[in-house]
Parts: C-alpha cells; structure tokens; sequence
C-alpha cells in the first residue's frame, strides 16, 4: 500500500493505493472469508483504496467536518490493513464497510465523537472496480465512538447497506451493528494493541520489529481460531463442508516498511481520534 495525507487546518486529502492486484492474485487462504468472488481467501482490494477530501470547521469548542470522495463508511472498526494483525479472523465486510462512494458529516464535542454518511450499497466486484455511480445514497451508516481514556476507545454503530452482493441492486440488504473497544497504548514491556468486537472470534499476534537503513522489519507469528455454525436452514452446511466448527489459521511472515508508518483508516475529520498517527501538521499528534 502507498498512502498519503496532503493539506492542513481546515481542508486536506487522504488518498491509498493497494497493489494486492498483482501481490496476492488469487487471494490468500483464509477459512471462513469471502468477497469479490473469492471463497476462504482474503481477496486483493481495489488498486484505489481511499481517495477522500474533508473540510473542517472549530466552532464554539466542538469540532464538525464533511468528508467526500471514495473510502470508508461509519460504520465497525478499522480496516484490517492498518491493525498490527497481519489477517482478519472472520470475513472483514461483515465489520467493515470499505471502497465505497460516500459522503459524510462528523461532529466532536471533548471526548464524544459522532458520523452518519451516505454512500452506495455494492460491493467491488473486483480490483478494478470503482463502484456504481447510479447507487450512491442508496445505503447510509452512523457510529458513535468515545475516548474516555487516551489509549481507549469504545463504539457502536449501526448500517442499513442496500443489495451489497449484487451490483445492479435487487439482491439481499443487510442491517447489521457493530461494537467495539480498541486499546493502543504503552506499557513497561511494550505497546500493547487489543481489540474485543461484538463476535466470536479470537486472535493471537506475536511481533518483534528492527531497522535496517531505512527500512522496519517485522517477523511475525499469527495464530486465528473461529467457529462457524449454521444459522440459515440453508442447504449449505459448515460442518459438512470444513469437517469441524472451528477454524485454525497459522500464518508466519515479516513486514517490510519504508517511510511513516500508515495512520489510522476508516474515519475522516473530526471523527479521528487524538492519536490518529497523522503529523501534527494536521491537528494530530504524531507518534
């Protein structure tokens, strides 16, 4: 992925480009994900990940903003990209909302936040995909989130998301809400990541990080257990089809960094966090 944050004060520009079209092909084995065609595997995500313009606007100790462009809806937790974890434990679109066409309006008043946007209801259907322009406001999103500590955050948000799986509309909606708490903060031993979801999943992740010159290397060691059960009456049956209800994902790996490391994704303006990771340039405090 390449990021970048342009602008400060009231107006600036987040953009990312994701190279997983030609760095993950046919996907990464993932028992229990799916999207854009691909069945247990993290698929590649669009080459244009997030280009989004936000205005803000300090008034009377309160904080508003509009954000437009391509992104993140308000909608779950942050994308799975920019976690310390290398995968997500369960398919990551029932938690988040991304790569869509949308606008939305964010307030902050101290240490409560608040979004509702607009944006369209289909999914990409692949890595070139763009979205529909003819469905953009036909599915809206809206999350409350709270800092009532510097490394704690909690949130809940609700998503009315129109025909995602089938682009020209008519296909099944989802209603869904999501619930969270995120700790990031520092220890005596270290930076200690945590996040608990409203699901049943569980993730273990064991990193140690160096530099080279100018590059961050990270070996890591990622252990993933989920448990699938059939909730439907459908004809499809998950035991019959995995030959267990839990799911075992064991991935080994390094991280290769070059520069900054990505800031938060997934909330514009006044919806970011105080330690969101962008330069201070930009309100925020870089860490």
């Amino acid at each position: 992925m390449l990021q970048t944050v342009e602008g400060a004060g009231r107006l600036s520009m987040a953009a990312s480009l994701n190279f997983e079209m030609w760095t993950l092909r046919k996907g990464d084995l993932a028992a229990g994900n799916a999207g854009e065609g691909y069945i247990d595997r993290r698929h590649p995500h669009t080459w244009l990940h997030e280009m989004v313009a936000t205005a803000r606007l300090p008034l009377r100790g309160a904080d508003f903003s509009l954000a437009a462009g391509r992104g993140f809806a308000p909608f779950g937790t942050d994308d799975p990209m920019v976690r310390p974890f290398a995968k997500f434990p369960a398919n990551h679109h029932l938690m988040q909302i991304p790569e869509r066409l949308l606008l939305i309006g964010a307030a902050r008043f101290g240490p409560v936040g608040l979004e509702a946007g607009l944006f369209n209801g289909d999914e990409p259907t692949g890595p070139r995909s763009l979205g529909r322009t003819g469905r953009f406001a036909d599915s809206w999103a809206a999350r409350l989130t709270l800092w009532p500590a510097a490394a704690l955050e909690l949130a809940a948000s609700h998503a009315r998301v129109e025909s995602p799986e089938h682009a020209l509309g008519g296909g099944l909606d989802q209603r869904k809400w999501s619930a969270s708490a995120r700790w990031d903060g520092d220890l005596r031993l270290g930076r200690l990541y945590g996040l608990l979801e409203w699901g049943e999943t569980v993730t273990l992740h064991a990193a140690r990080a160096f530099s080279v010159r100018a590059l961050g290397l990270e070996p890591f060691a990622e252990a993933a257990r989920s448990r699938v059960s059939e909730i439907t009456g459908a004809i499809f049956d998950p035991l019959e089809f995995y030959g267990s209800t839990s799911l075992w994902n064991l991935s080994l790996g390094i991280r290769v960094r070059a520069g900054v490391q990505h800031a938060r994704m997934g909330r514009y303006g006044a919806a970011l966090p105080d330690n969101a990771g962008y330069p201070a340039a930009h309100g925020m405090t870089h860490e």
